[in-house]
């Protein structure tokens, strides 16, 4: 189960960012910054799938280490919903 909402989330996450060109503003561009050894333009799928499960975990879990920020509003507001998507599974478990 987890392991399908992070694929869910960082998926969604990298279509956000594909939607806007890979903009500079984008979570990914920025992730190039935070991580030397990964490029954008040069990595391979199973390379970009390792980050963006990453991102979709780091995101899910909540462990407040979130080296790259939602900096864009389509980030912001998606990140909002799945904020209240995990209150919600909180909640439901307890």
């Amino acid at each position: 189960m987890i392991f399908l909402a992070s694929h869910w989330v960082g998926c969604t996450f990298y279509f956000l960012a594909r939607l806007q060109g890979f903009s500079q503003d984008t979570w990914i561009v920025r992730f190039q910054h935070v991580m030397p050894l990964f490029n954008l333009d040069t990595s391979s799928m199973a390379q970009r799938y390792i980050v963006i499960m990453y991102k979709g975990f780091n995101v899910l879990s909540n462990i407040s280490y979130e080296s790259v920020v939602p900096d864009n509003e389509w980030e912001v507001i998606f990140s909002i919903m799945v904020t209240y998507i995990q209150v919600a599974l909180g909640a439901y478990v307890l």
